[in-house]
């Protein structure tokens, strides 16, 4: 009967090399020319090859455009104590398929402590940047509509604010409200009025460019942000496009029906998005009032002026 080895003696051996060869992480080992002397089996699966096809290729072949700054870090990360270096970026498969990838990488070093070339770690992380990409565009956008939200809208408010402070020019808010969107949820139905709400936004993005972005506040409320305004004239154009958009009649089931908006259009060059916001509200009540499908543009400093105890309140929404 033959004596075992100790599994240390073993590792040294050889047996490590099987287990690195079955971990479910890519594993490459590179010289100090950057060159792979090693390569696992996993990692041959990431970049959609084989194992002897990695073996003596560059870095470079795997990773062509390392992140910004990730030769200072590595630099940086040699010469701490761990020498530990990790970051997340875009790979490329042989067939030149992009994988995103979570890597970590290690110096190597011999049984004096000199370094004699890299581990590097390898774990596709494309499934888990869907999700996250997934969950961000959840947090951010409407679920019925799939438009940008109450929340989104108001961190491209914020910026477009000061964008708008340092350029000198105009952004315009144009508030919408459907007419008449609560009689049409008693007599149809709530998914008679989702299926309204789902129409108008696909009929609205129409009429705004790539840039602008057309946004669910909640309820039958849109808003549109337009930057880089020119002239008053510029989003009363806009708003024309967003109430001819609304004409034809809506079909849901075998029930066919015109709805209308009103909108309310604020211009601004500064100042808080609270008030642009509240300037547009106000003028799109003053639309209701007048009628359905009708347009008004104020400024915030008009609506400003118009802030006195004996103003006009706001009528009820129809």
């Amino acid at each position: 009967m033959t004596t075992r080895e100790p599994l240390a003696v073993e590792l040294q051996r050889g047996l490590l090399v099987n287990v690195v060869d079955q971990v479910g992480e890519g594993v490459a080992v590179f010289d100090m020319e950057d060159t792979v002397v090693y390569a696992n089996a996993a990692l041959a699966d990431i970049q959609g090859t084989s194992v002897d096809h990695i073996i003596g290729q560059p870095l470079s072949a795997f990773i062509p455009e390392p992140p910004p700054g990730a030769e200072e870090e590595r630099a940086a990360a040699e010469q701490s104590g761990d020498g530990l270096l990790r970051a997340r970026m875009v790979a490329r498969r042989v067939d030149g398929s992009p994988v995103d990838v979570a890597i970590t990488v290690s110096p190597l070093h011999d049984d004096d402590g000199e370094q004699i070339g890299r581990i590097v770690i390898v774990r596709d992380i494309t499934l888990r940047r869907v999700l996250e990409d997934q969950l961000e565009r959840a947090a951010l956008h409407d679920p019925l509509t799939d438009l940008p939200n109450r929340r989104l809208l108001s961190d491209r408010l914020e910026h477009a604010l000061d964008r708008a402070a340092r350029s000198g020019r105009s952004l315009a808010v144009l508030f919408i409200d459907l007419d008449g969107f609560k009689a049409v949820n008693d007599a149809y139905g709530h998914d008679a009025g989702d299926e309204i709400l789902r129409q108008t936004a696909d009929r609205l993005r129409e009429c705004v460019r790539q840039e602008d972005t057309l946004a669910r506040m909640g309820g039958d409320e849109l808003v549109v942000l337009l930057e880089e305004v020119a002239n008053a004239n510029e989003p009363l154009q806009t708003a024309h496009r967003l109430l001819r958009a609304m004409e034809p009649p809506f079909t849901i089931g075998d029930s066919r029906m015109t709805i209308t908006a009103s909108i309310g259009v604020a211009l601004g060059a500064a100042g808080s998005q609270r008030a642009l916001l509240h300037a547009a509200d106000e003028a799109m009540y003053a639309a209701k009032r007048s009628g359905p499908g009708r347009i008004v543009v104020t400024s915030m400093e008009a609506v400003a002026a118009d802030a006195r105890p004996d103003a006009s309140p706001k009528g009820p929404k129809s």
